[in-house]
């Protein structure tokens, strides 16, 4: 009696093994230096948002922590700021990295933060002064990696397209493109919203933070001079000769201007020629003549 004959299966070819995973389907050494070595080249090497939250959530975190901090007094966990922002905790917890590198936020320990007194300084005033609580910031962007290359950029350039700036800030950041392209995007974004950069007409991006000294005269000690966009040199040496208190336009070079945070009401008509003399030239007439009439050893 011939014995039954079972019916063909199919068998399916066995993959090939490969050598980096592990019989219990984890990566090898080998290939957890490989993925180590490539999210290094992905990361970049220069601190920029996470680019987890927007614009928006990305300030309205920073105002919680200085509002769960009591302004500063005691350390907050981020778990108590995602509640608050509306968002999720580990959109928080890497977002905050971001601002603890440039100095505005201050960790104590592990995931607990305090904000620097200028971030409680611009949480307080931003709702209704934001141009006085944006230049809180703004010291902070200028010892930041980008607030130096921002201001060697407009060095070289007097506006620039934002795709121009995002380009060169995602060059010196590091890191791969798409990695790094989109944050920068948003740092930008957020120079933008907090005053640090401008949009002017057409588009380009301008300088609005950052500077220089002007020289030691009455009523001032070391004024901050920052760069703002190209004003009539007539209009900007009227309204300093009539005495305007702050946000004083000076013209010191053609296509060139700056914005003076000072007050000149108590000055003598000597000293505001002078100061306009300094700008345009950049050079002091009394000074120098003090210099030549002193007696030579």
């Amino acid at each position: 009696m011939e014995a039954p004959q079972q019916e063909p299966h199919d068998h399916e070819p066995e993959e090939p093994h490969d050598p980096t995973i592990s019989s219990l389907g984890q990566e090898s050494p080998v290939l957890q230096v490989e993925s180590k070595a490539r999210r290094s080249r992905l990361k970049p090497s220069s601190p920029l948002p996470s680019g987890r939250l927007n614009v928006d959530k990305e300030l309205a975190m920073l105002k919680a922590y200085v509002s769960q901090s009591k302004a500063g007094e005691k350390a907050v966990h981020f778990n108590e700021i995602a509640g608050l922002v509306q968002t999720h905790e580990t959109s928080v917890s890497a977002s905050k990295e971001f601002w603890e590198e440039i100095g505005l936020l201050v960790r104590e320990s592990r995931g607990i933060h305090k904000p620097s007194r200028d971030l409680v300084a611009w949480a307080q005033k931003v709702d209704f002064n934001p141009q006085a609580a944006n230049e809180r910031l703004h010291q902070t962007y200028d010892k930041a990696w980008f607030g130096e290359t921002i201001r060697s950029a407009f060095q070289v350039h007097r506006a620039l397209k934002k795709e121009a700036l995002t380009n060169i800030l995602a060059n010196t950041a590091g890191g791969e493109k798409d990695e790094t392209g989109p944050r920068t995007k948003l740092l930008l974004d957020l120079l933008v919203e907090t005053g640090y950069l401008r949009t002017a007409e057409n588009g380009d991006l301008v300088l609005t933070g950052g500077g220089a000294v002007a020289p030691s005269l009455p009523g001032t000690s070391g004024t901050s001079v920052s760069e703002n966009p190209p004003r009539d040199r007539g209009q900007s040496a009227t309204l300093v000769e009539q005495g305007i208190p702050s946000h004083v336009a000076i013209a010191n070079s053609p296509g060139v201007a700056v914005s003076l945070e000072l007050s000149i009401s108590n000055w003598s008509v000597g000293d505001v020629i002078r100061l306009v003399k300094f700008l345009r030239t950049g050079e002091d007439e009394e000074l120098r003549e003090a210099n030549l009439q002193a007696p030579k050893p």
